[in-house]
């Protein structure tokens, strides 16, 4: 290796240093200051992550009986709301990335008359950093017998977002006709849905739903002063759409076609309803069909009569539902 010592030329005078470009000061000239927006976002985000923190570790710190306590009060106060109330023979509290409390054995109990609720398990999870902005909800799941139902629900003022899925849930077990509606009957619930919206201001209603109902029986009794038989339905679907504030039907059928045993009842509905803050004031725009068997139509003679105008030539009937939900008009539609 050959090292020149000798003496420097002119032309091999160290250049100052600050002749030569520097990488990293071009890069700090040329890299974008945040916008203002950038940085209320990355602080908004920093003080939710600070009250995430605090509310998990105060949770952590306090009594298991206390929270039990709290949350059980809480949702106490909600059924309150409904009229409801509500025993369980065990709960149980989990404290993971979120709360969650959970009852074993449970009985709802609606207004009188209606019958007591019972469920195997009732759980929810209550959604701690949106309580801080004063919107109220969770996540919810209930189990009876081999059935269960999960959904959401999120709640502030009139503004609701929920949501559900429901498999195999037997409604006899779970006591829902009994309890919501003065007809005894039973079957099978499988479906999903969902809804969103301002519940004061129904134009900004959007949602969807698919509800299949299986192995139908409507028990012996007496409903309005009318004798009714066992009534025996195969299926039962309805399928909707909510857009804007209106209900568009797809599909809304009880009984079908070739049905074996053939169905006790068979309705169909197509149309829409406009929603109002008051449901029994939507506004009805709907086509129904709908036949009986004969054993049905004994029980219903008077109402055979009633029924006239609309018949068709297969048998079954056929009207026209116009107007408030609380008193429609209906038309016979011509044969």
């Amino acid at each position: 290796m050959n090292v020149n010592t000798g003496p420097m030329s002119p032309d091999d005078e160290i250049q100052p240093i600050e002749d030569y470009p520097d990488s990293s000061t071009q890069t700090l000239e040329t890299r974008r200051p945040p916008t203002r927006f950038e940085r209320v976002l990355k602080r908004v985000g920093w003080i939710s992550l600070a009250f995430f923190f605090l509310i998990f570790f105060t949770l952590l710190k306090l009594p298991e009986d206390r929270l039990k306590n709290t949350i059980q009060g809480y949702l106490t106060s909600m059924l309150a709301d409904q009229g409801f109330s509500f025993t369980a023979e065990k709960s149980r509290l989990s404290i993971g990335l979120g709360v969650s409390y959970e009852l074993e054995k449970v009985t709802l109990r609606p207004p009188a008359p209606a019958t007591p609720i019972r469920l195997e398990r009732l759980g929810v999870s209550p959604s701690l950093l949106p309580m801080l902005f004063g919107r109220r909800g969770g996540r919810f799941w209930m189990e009876a017998g081999s059935g269960k139902i999960t959904g959401s629900i999120s709640m502030r003022g009139s503004q609701v977002s929920a949501s559900f899925d429901s498999k195999d849930m037997d409604l006899k077990q779970l006591g829902i006709p009994g309890a919501f509606t003065p007809v005894a009957a039973e079957g099978i619930l499988s479906g999903s849905g969902e809804i969103s919206g301002d519940f004061g201001t129904p134009a900004s209603i959007s949602g969807k739903a698919n509800i299949v109902l299986k192995k139908i029986v409507i028990a012996q009794q007496n409903i309005m002063g009318f004798a009714i038989p066992k009534i025996g339905i195969s299926d039962a679907i309805a399928d909707v759409v909510i857009e804007k504030g209106k209900l568009r039907i797809q599909e809304f059928r009880f009984g079908r076609e070739g049905a074996s045993p053939p169905d006790d009842i068979r309705v169909t509905f197509t149309g829409q309803i406009t929603l109002a803050p008051d449901p029994l004031g939507s506004t009805l725009d709907l086509k129904t069909r709908f036949s009986f068997s004969p054993a049905v139509l004994r029980s219903f003679a008077l109402v055979e009569a009633m029924l006239a105008a609309g018949k068709q030539p297969d048998g079954s009937y056929s009207f026209l539902l116009k107007g408030p939900a609380y008193s429609p008009t209906p038309t016979p539609v011509a044969p």
